[in-house]
């Protein structure tokens, strides 16, 4: 059976969200390569993003980021290969490993913060300070988040 396919709105939410997650995505990039980590790609926010401070394991940053455990491998891999991350072990699991971030990797994340810092103060610059915390509270409630902190 064949389904019409519906007409595309004029204008949708995507128009939007895309270009802003890729200039958010570039931003960060951008600062990481002038601060001289050239080598830390926009796929390794799957890393980054998910990683806990004690370090966590490849199938849990896999499933946090919603990618496949092999995916997730290859840019361990990548990242320990940088110098970036570090495989220990699991002090509750004696079989497991963890994965943790590095001094470089904690440098390469201040970068990072500093390159959204300076990303949402320009946006605030734009929409002014009450409409850009309306914005982040949105933002938080539609990912789920406690839109409190």
């Amino acid at each position: 059976m064949s389904r019409a396919l519906a007409t595309p709105p004029e204008w949708h939410i995507g128009r939007a969200l895309v270009p802003l997650f890729e200039e958010f995505n570039e931003a960060i990039i951008d600062e990481l390569a002038r601060a001289g980590y050239g080598d830390v790609r926009s796929s390794h926010r799957h890393i980054f993003v998910h990683i806990d401070d004690e370090g966590t394991s490849i199938t849990e940053l896999a499933a946090r980021a919603g990618i496949s455990k092999q995916a997730m491998v290859q840019f361990v891999n990548e990242l320990q290969a940088g110098g970036y991350v570090v495989r220990v072990p699991d002090r509750h699991d004696g079989r497991s490993k963890l994965v943790r971030t590095t001094n470089k990797g904690e440098r390469a994340l201040q970068v990072s913060w500093r390159a959204i810092a300076a990303l949402e103060a320009r946006w605030e610059a734009t929409l002014g300070r009450r409409r850009m915390a309306e914005f982040r509270k949105a933002l938080r409630e539609l990912a789920g988040e406690d839109s409190a902190q």
